[in-house]
């Protein structure tokens, strides 16, 4: 059985030539841990947030584009989750000023499955925080957080929120919002590149690469593929059949 596995995500294939060039390896990047838990192959980051950078479980999802976590005005009967931010003293975010949203459709991982919700909140201005424990590396950057107050259906999940990471023309009307699109603006990475580098390990086995991808991550005489997605929608490939491994 195959113990390692390597793919990246690359909003610049949309628009690189018929040949599907390669996405570039220069510019500002990052790493960060992308750590196994439980079963199912599931995998979640840990995020620093606030000035007292609290550690919260974050899962990573290719469904939505932002940055989300459960907010204390969320009660646990229905958003059962690990921990919350507590918005109302400033430590954990600043709210947004007319950034409230309400009627917000959504599909929640809560394990093996999805679960369709609605959601309302309000978005906070706050500093974030992702580690590579390995090379003892931590990158700190502010974003808006969409913190949620209220989910239509209870829910209970392991993580806390989650990271989007959905390409930018998924909504063009919230760019600004996407998670991948506030990183390169902010100049933390220079290409809307990310790539997962993912061992069949418990605990902190597995890397995810924001902004470029390693030629190192790839095995002995093997070439990297692209293909191009359905649609600018989202990250869904349209094939008649799919092939792992030899």
């Amino acid at each position: 059985m195959r113990k390692s596995f390597t793919f990246l995500l690359c909003t610049a294939a949309n628009y690189v030539s018929n040949a599907f060039d390669l996405p570039p390896l220069d510019g500002h990047f990052f790493y960060a841990d992308f750590t196994a838990s439980g079963p199912y192959g599931m995998h979640q980051m840990q995020l620093g947030v606030g000035s007292q950078q609290k550690v919260f479980d974050v899962l990573v999802t290719t469904s939505q584009y932002q940055l989300a976590l459960i907010t204390t005005n969320c009660r646990q009967y229905i958003c059962n989750v690990p921990d919350k931010i507590d918005t109302s003293n400033n430590i954990d975010g600043t709210l947004v000023q007319g950034s409230s949203f309400n009627n917000m459709n959504i599909n929640l991982n809560t394990g093996r499955r999805l679960t369709q919700t609605t959601i309302e909140g309000n978005q906070y201005q706050t500093e974030l925080g992702l580690v590579w424990y390995r090379w003892h590396r931590e990158t700190k950057f502010q974003q808006n957080v969409l913190g949620i107050d209220f989910s239509s259906v209870s829910f209970k999940t392991p993580t806390s929120g989650w990271i989007g990471l959905a390409p930018y023309t998924s909504n063009l009307g919230k760019k600004d919002d996407n998670f991948m699109n506030q990183l390169r603006n902010s100049g933390k990475i220079s290409h809307n590149v990310v790539s997962f580098y993912t061992q069949n390990a418990p605990g902190n086995s597995s890397v995810i690469k924001f902004g470029s991808w390693d030629t190192a991550g790839m095995a002995p005489d093997a070439s990297m593929k692209m293909f191009r997605t359905r649609d600018l929608n989202s990250w869904q490939l349209k094939a008649n059949q799919f092939a792992f491994g030899n």
